[in-house]
């Protein structure tokens, strides 16, 4: 039985994206429109002020912040999905995960970033991927990547890439 207090989705009814965080029972994104916060486990929503985005992934940390993966950058919710601030520049970013020591690693473009720091700031990592279009965790500290060409694994948080 689901004793959330909040189910954050999004408006258009495609689901993009599931996960549990802390206090709530399930993150959902659907296709575009917006984000809507729900406290009577899915009943009835509201709008979340000021998000517009697409949501194409989401990821959460054990201190209760949600992350959007969006086509205009990151944005960070604090309070369980109630309110989202920016914590990176604009931009379509296709993914984000989080690995087991709570490294955030975010696919933009053809370049990954990273953060350490639960979101606050982000660090674009050197290596680049062409026509890459998905990121997801595997297993512990280990990330794969998908592009056009080829399938990258990473074992040391998105630092380095093997084909």
């Amino acid at each position: 039985a689901c004793t959330a207090r909040n189910i954050v989705a999004a408006r258009c009814g495609f689901w993009r994206a599931t996960g549990a965080t802390p206090g709530a029972c399930h993150i959902a994104g659907f296709f575009q429109s917006g984000l809507f916060v729900s406290s009577d486990n899915g009943t009835t929503f509201s709008p979340v002020s000021s998000f517009s985005s697409f949501v194409y992934a989401w990821a959460n940390n054990d201190l209760g912040h949600l992350l959007a993966a969006t086509n205009s950058g990151i944005y960070r919710s604090t309070d369980n999905g109630v309110t989202f601030t920016s914590v990176t520049a604009s931009g379509d970013y296709k993914g984000i995960v989080m690995i087991s020591d709570g490294t955030l690693i975010a696919l933009k473009g053809n370049n990954v970033f990273r953060s350490i720091d639960n979101g606050a700031t982000w660090t674009e990592l050197s290596e680049s991927f062409q026509d890459a279009y998905s990121i997801a965790k595997l297993d512990g500290n280990k990330v794969g990547l998908v592009s056009d060409k080829n399938i990258y694994v990473s074992s040391d948080g998105g630092i380095t890439w093997t084909s």
